[in-house]
């Protein structure tokens, strides 16, 4: 009974302080009697923080921040260092080249061969003859060489070159000088031609023909444009114009179709010469209108 008393004075007085004060006495579930007084014991833990669940703590944030730097430690243990692999460096070293036959300073008199080695830390590709700057031919395996015959040129001193090429590009040359000298009997056959005579074809003079050699022509029919064109085959090609200024010479390569232009003056002479195999050309004059 005297619990009971003190159980409705308690309440009394809980009802009397809520109303003046506005205090709160803890849940009825969750009060206790100790020696006559109230003890607040809470039965749930609604009301503790666990830290290890609560992303919004502080020691919450700090063991994020911790995880988040060791997983991009080991993020960057696992990529290491990342390298570009450098290009192979550019092959910059021309091959070597050297003319073995014939000797510098040999003296010919009919046809013979050219020979070359070349060598090259990479590899050759191809090996270029010219007499002059007049191309000879050309060779792609070793040994080397080219088949040529001085009878197209006149009796004199040339220069033999070989100019070899590597599978980068690079390329490097040697030369020689060789001294063509045929008997008088067995000199090349030199053309006489005046362009007076030529055919008239639609106002131009033309001469054609597939007799390789040397070619003396007169200009006697004014001043003009003299061509030299390839018909057929490839065709090398040497031209000394004489004209009252001085002679000048010159030397290309015309493949099939192409031609080379000269302007001439009435009374220059041109001294060609006409090399290959298989060819036929043109001489053609167009007079200045």
């Amino acid at each position: 009974m005297r619990l009971q008393y003190k159980a409705i004075l308690i309440s009394f007085l809980a009802s009397i302080l809520i109303s003046v004060g506005g205090f709160e006495l803890p849940n009825a579930e969750s009060t206790s009697f100790y020696n006559g007084g109230l003890l607040s014991m809470p039965d749930d833990d609604s009301d503790d923080k666990d830290y290890d669940d609560c992303d919004k703590c502080p020691d919450a944030k700090k063991k994020s921040k911790s995880k988040s730097k060791s997983k991009s430690k080991s993020k960057s243990k696992k990529g290491g260092s990342s390298s570009a692999t450098p290009a192979p460096a550019k092959d910059t070293a021309p091959p070597t080249v050297a003319i073995i036959s014939p000797a510098n300073g040999a003296t010919v008199s009919g046809s013979l061969q050219i020979s070359a080695t070349a060598s090259d830390n990479k590899g050759v590709t191809t090996v270029e003859f010219y007499y002059g700057s007049v191309l000879i031919g050309t060779d792609t395996t070793f040994p080397y060489s080219v088949q040529w015959d001085p009878k197209s040129v006149p009796n004199g001193t040339y220069s033999i070159t070989a100019k070899a090429y590597d599978t980068s590009g690079n390329s490097a040359s040697s030369s020689i000088s060789v001294k063509v000298n045929y008997p008088p009997s067995s000199s090349p056959t030199v053309y006489k031609l005046s362009v007076s005579k030529f055919d008239s074809f639609y106002g131009f003079l033309v001469h054609e023909s597939n007799k390789l050699g040397i070619y003396d022509v007169s200009i006697d029919h004014g001043n003009g444009t003299f061509y030299i064109e390839s018909m057929k085959g490839s065709i090398s090609v040497s031209v000394s114009h004489k004209s009252s200024s001085g002679t000048n010479t010159q030397s290309f390569l015309l493949s099939q179709g192409q031609y080379k232009s000269i302007n001439v003056s009435n009374g220059n002479s041109l001294l060609i010469t006409l090399s290959g195999s298989s060819a036929e050309f043109a001489f053609v004059f167009d007079p200045a209108s």
